[in-house]
């Protein structure tokens, strides 16, 4: 647990995780080249340059060309990034803000949807950017990890406030329905969790008491945090497997590292 106190440590794990999803990521969009011509080049008039250049712009940076080219770059600086920080380069800015700077690009070029791990891989990538500038003090990684270990927080309270305010989830019967006919239909699974409702509604009072101790798994001990961790990291695992966002398993898993720092500065 002693790594977990050195911030260039949690800097490079985190990273890691993160890099993993940006390369899956850009892998899956490389696989969907042949749309990019149909759309995300409006998204670029968020820059608001004047109309002459903005036209030149669009043309350039939302070609099907350019477009490949720049998820390359990113799987690129998705592997330097976290390599430089394993290594302990001496100047690791310019990949880490290089690969902020990339994601930004990202979710422009594609309208990426807003969610919870949109919001914990802004976090996690600025605070790292930032923290990049200056490697070499201390108490600005400590506010950066922190940082990112409230926002975790907040998620996870977030999420678990938002079922217990709603009594569907309350008595479980929208598990049921996530599965039997939202965005990861299960018609099996949903079908014996509904010939099974107590079933349902344990499964469900458990994802609320796990994000509820999630959201304050920092003021624990560190080892306890981290079993915690371990729980939600399996928790993602079975999200992604059966409801598909792959995301959520290395962006909060990154996240976790955050909380497991934090935990051990609150107890020093």
């Amino acid at each position: 647990m002693n790594a977990f106190a050195e911030v260039p440590f949690c800097f490079a794990l985190m990273l890691s995780l993160y890099g993993v999803e940006h390369v899956t990521n850009s892998l899956e969009f490389l696989s969907l080249r042949h749309q990019f011509h149909s759309g995300g080049a409006m998204a670029w008039r968020r820059l608001k340059p004047g109309a002459n250049l903005r036209s030149r712009a669009v043309g350039i940076l939302a070609s099907q060309q350019s477009t490949i080219l720049l998820l390359w770059v990113q799987l690129v600086f998705a592997f330097l990034a976290p390599i430089s920080l394993w290594y302990e380069m001496t100047a690791p800015a310019p990949f880490v803000c290089g690969l902020a700077l990339l994601r930004l690009w990202h979710n422009l070029r594609f309208r990426q949807q807003r969610s919870g791990a949109d919001t914990m891989s802004a976090s996690i990538i600025v605070s790292a950017a930032l923290w990049s500038l200056q490697p070499n003090d201390t108490v600005l990684g400590h506010i950066c990890l922190s940082f990112v270990a409230i926002q975790l927080a907040l998620a996870y309270l977030g999420t678990a406030l938002a079922k217990l305010v709603s009594g569907h989830w309350r008595s479980g019967r929208h598990l049921i329905s996530v599965f039997q006919s939202g965005r990861a239909t299960r018609p099996l699974l949903g079908r014996w969790l509904y010939d099974h409702p107590r079933i349902a509604f344990a499964a469900t009072w458990y994802v609320i008491s796990l994000e509820c101790v999630l959201s304050v798994a920092y003021l624990l001990s560190p080892s306890v945090t981290a079993a915690f961790a371990l729980q939600a990291l399996a928790f993602h695992f079975f999200i992604s497997v059966v409801m598909g966002y792959r995301s959520f398993f290395w962006i909060f898993g990154a996240g976790q590292v955050a909380s497991i720092h934090l935990a051990w500065l609150i107890s020093k």
